[in-house]
């Protein structure tokens, strides 16, 4: 590869200031798309490329068009760069505007999907993290039984947004969740350091408070010396349930709503989504044993005990970050 022609350089980065996609660059160069990249990188990111092309085409935004791009995606940082383009009404391709956020820090990534926090949310993540400040794996989050419901569809989609490298889970660039799908299915999953990953659950009826009492808390029952953590759904705040729980002596933490990020076993569901993806079941019971077989396959052969060490970093980030989101 002639990575050490300097003409070269220059070539490949005068093709990219004038709005040549990376194909086009290697192919009229003659060199592989890998190369091309490489010299445009290193010119995004650093401009450790001291080469820059001398003549060529003039530059088709001005200082103030490209400050108003960036202004553009600090207000909205969902805003793609076509809907940007016409609203400035800008006299250049499409691709400037994504090349000027580019040598910015800024690169079009899948958003990533967390619920809205209120401010009673917020505030209530931070006093239960905490309350919790002090506790270790070893002599309190190991005998915590973490349980969580979730949803398993045959697809899903992302959505794309304009942020600087390291911020994914900063609240400003997170988007609602969503969920879409042809097949989809729920099932109930427990674990804990003491005990393991338990079995996996279906649930294929109605989930109501009753359901739960008949199907989920037995298993709980004889876990009885653990502590409980399941979230504040209304389902697990129904009388019944806690009827029942208050006539077992089975102790509950005070789980603060929408903290899934608290949740390791949220680790556990997706490493089970990574097995399953683009399988593509026909119905929901293939859907159930591709899931279930996932699950299964992770009881013998993953570290999951790791997940339930990190709930020290956990319970710190929250407080750290004042009750917002954090990167798990």
């Amino acid at each position: 590869m002639p990575y050490k022609d300097t003409h070269l350089k220059e070539l490949i980065i005068k093709m990219y200031e004038d709005n040549k996609s990376q194909r086009t660059i290697a192919d009229a160069l003659n060199i592989s798309k890998s190369t091309a990249g490489f010299w445009i990188n290193r010119f995004l990111q650093d401009d450790s490329l001291n080469v820059r092309a001398k003549t060529g085409r003039r530059r088709t935004t001005e200082p103030n068009q490209d400050e108003a791009i960036l202004e553009n995606t600090r207000q909205d940082p969902f805003k793609p760069a076509t809907l940007i383009h016409r609203e400035l009404n800008l006299n250049c391709l499409v691709e400037t505007v994504r090349n000027r956020l580019k040598r910015a820090g800024l690169k079009s990534r899948v958003a990533a999907k967390k619920e809205a926090l209120t401010e009673v949310n917020r505030q209530r993540r931070l006093a239960f993290a905490q309350n919790y400040l002090d506790w270790n794996y070893e002599d309190h989050w190991q005998y915590v039984l973490f349980t969580d419901e979730k949803t398993f569809y045959s697809y899903g989609q992302g959505m794309r947004v304009w942020r600087p490298k390291g911020h994914r889970f900063d609240r400003r660039y997170i988007r609602a969740l969503k969920r879409s799908g042809h097949v989809s299915i729920n099932v109930w999953g427990s674990f804990s350091g003491e005990q393991g990953m338990d079995e996996l659950l279906w649930i294929n009826e109605r989930f109501n408070a009753n359901y739960y009492i008949q199907h989920m808390l037995p298993l709980i029952d004889q876990r009885r010396h653990l502590i409980l953590m399941h979230d504040n759904a209304p389902i697990h705040r129904a009388h019944a349930v806690q009827q029942w729980l208050d006539n077992r002596d089975i102790l509950v933490l005070d789980w603060p709503a929408k903290s899934p990020d608290l949740n390791p076993i949220e680790n556990l569901w997706a490493h089970a989504e990574r097995l399953t993806k683009n399988r593509n079941p026909r119905n929901q019971a293939e859907l159930w044993e591709i899931v279930r077989n996932a699950w299964n396959e992770m009881r013998e052969e993953l570290d999951f005990r790791e997940y339930i060490r990190s709930m020290p970093r956990r319970i710190a980030r929250v407080v750290e970050n004042e009750g917002y989101w954090t990167k798990y």
